[in-house]
């Protein structure tokens, strides 16, 4: 039987031939809370034990991930990658609840995502950001970045916990090929409204849009008429906002499914009424949590 060593250089061959990347790296995940822990249990006085809470804190404390390494990460994988996930760059929960805050643990910024995402750009098809806000809570540069990529078919930017504009939203409208779009923001923070206010006329641009999640906007007050304009819109999300105004929903005579929970409907259910027998009016009256139509 070989040592160890022997066994890691063969299987780095196997996992680096490049026949292997294509099978092995379709997805690439980043996720900056579980690389740091990884890195903190490499030692291999841990591989077969717990370090103790004071061991561990000391190893935390002098470990950071490094944006040029993983920059090297993707790139030799990048002709391979058609899905990414950057996760957890701002922190994340502890299993004992408290919220770890990775703002002096790493070096990345919107300038390396601005590269990361240059090295996919010809392929890449689905774009996940999760607790992401430290990278792109800067508006519409921010989103900009995210806009040059024309093969994307799925963005979600989830758990934002800054404002969004209308004039930041719209630089997405140059994702012409998107098919599902997810814009989720934190529960209301206080006082502070989160997330988008409005949505950009410029979205009509996104004709193959087949699924549209905008959870937790709690400024987002009404609907826009222009939705009835996306001709493949079947999915529509707007739980948790405040949008009191959803008589466009009506006139989106596509859609399959509609989610209402806990926005600030108002009268919503009146309009719904209106348009008995549409395939709109159905599926708003279910997720209103009132009788479909017969």
């Amino acid at each position: 039987r070989p040592p160890p060593p022997q066994v890691c250089s063969r299987w780095q061959a196997v996992l680096d031939h490049p026949h292997s990347r294509p099978a092995l790296w379709p997805e690439v995940v980043v996720d900056f809370g579980h690389e740091l822990i990884t890195a903190v249990h490499t030692p291999i006085r841990w591989s077969d034990r717990r370090p103790s809470d004071d061991d561990f804190r000391d190893a935390f404390a002098a470990t950071k991930l490094s944006a040029a390494r993983v920059l090297a990460f993707v790139r030799a994988r990048a002709p391979s990658v058609r899905a990414l996930v950057l996760a957890n760059s701002e922190g994340y929960w502890s299993d004992d609840g408290d919220f770890v805050n990775l703002a002096t643990k790493h070096n990345f910024s919107l300038g390396h995502v601005g590269l990361l995402l240059e090295s996919v750009r010809p392929t890449l098809a689905s774009l996940v950001l999760s607790h992401c806000n430290d990278l792109f809570g800067g508006g519409a540069g921010a989103l900009a970045t995210l806009a040059c990529l024309p093969a994307l078919r799925v963005l979600r930017v989830e758990d934002v916990h800054c404002r969004l504009d209308a004039g930041a939203l719209a630089e997405l409208a140059a994702l012409t090929g998107l098919e599902e779009l997810a814009l989720t923001a934190e529960e209301q923070m206080g006082a502070w409204a989160v997330g988008a206010d409005a949505l950009p006329p410029a979205w009509r641009a996104l004709t193959r849009l087949r699924r549209l999640e905008l959870r937790g906007h709690a400024a987002l007050t009404a609907l826009p008429d222009w939705l009835a304009e996306l001709p493949a819109l079947e999915h529509l999300d707007v739980a948790g906002c405040g949008a009191a105004d959803v008589s466009a929903v009506s006139r989106c005579v596509g859609l399959r499914v509609l989610s209402l929970q806990s926005a600030r409907l108002g009268d919503a259910v009146a309009v719904v009424e209106e348009e008995e027998g549409g395939g709109a009016a159905s599926a708003a009256a279910v997720a209103a949590g009132a009788p479909a139509p017969a």
